[in-house]
């Protein structure tokens, strides 16, 4: 399960990295697209390819597992594609590809340590996305949350979104908590008991509605809190 919280963290920051106009870049310069595919070349294992619809655009979802450490793939990838843009940190990279037309490919991998794979994100997107993006209607919205992106798995019926808050990671954990709890939701990472806060996010059950919620809270290294939420119906 701890696995699972992290890929939703890393979800939420490959859709934050996607549609944020921030231009912060390592040295190496853009010049379009080219170059070769470093991730069919390290032997990236698909786990999901499946059709979504992010900000109401519909599109598809890659997500695939590498397993090289999140430096050596960073070199990898800069000595096959020297001209790419790229942004980086010690435990993530995103690149984008311009596939011509108004459209790119966008890739966020992530490492949470190096006992565990590289999660590779994909997908492909217009190069102008939508300026506002609705909450879901069937997620619960967390206090003061402001909402960053959100995106719907057609087959499966879930959703998932990632916001910002002006709470510190705490609080809003805090607030998660009592708002679940409150509307139905049962914790099952926790005691049930409102003296208690979530330890960086939770994973709820609603018995009468047969769904799994995970919420998901990161301090970035600013200061600023961001969450996600995951929802996930049970098979009958």
């Amino acid at each position: 399960m701890n696995y699972l919280k992290c890929a939703l963290v890393g979800l939420s920051q490959f859709f934050i990295c996607s549609i944020s106009e921030a231009r912060v870049y390592d040295i190496f310069s853009f010049l379009g697209g080219g170059g070769v595919d470093v991730n069919e070349l390290l032997g990236d294992k698909a786990v999901m390819d499946e059709p979504v619809i992010i900000n109401g655009v519909s599109t598809s979802l890659h997500v695939g597992l590498i397993k090289v450490s999140i430096k050596d793939y960073l070199v990898k990838l800069r000595s096959l594609n020297p001209e790419l843009r790229i942004r980086s940190s010690k435990n993530s990279v995103f690149y984008k590809e311009d596939l011509g037309g108004g459209r790119n490919k966008r890739h966020y991998l992530t490492q949470t340590s190096g006992k565990h794979p590289v999660v590779h994100f994909a997908m492909e997107l217009p190069d102008k996305m939508p300026q506002e993006v609705s909450w879901p209607t069937d997620l619960p919205m967390p206090a003061s949350a402001q909402v960053n992106s959100s995106i719907s798995f057609s087959e499966r019926g879930s959703s998932f979104a990632s916001f910002s808050t002006m709470l510190t990671t705490g609080r809003a954990e805090q607030d998660a908590f009592h708002s679940l709890t409150g509307s139905g939701w049962q914790s099952t990472s926790l005691p049930s008991t409102t003296q208690q806060q979530l330890q960086s996010g939770g994973v709820f059950f609603k018995p009468s509605e047969r769904k799994v919620l995970i919420v998901s809270f990161l301090e970035t290294k600013d200061g600023s809190v961001t969450g996600s939420i995951y929802l996930k119906p049970l098979k009958k």
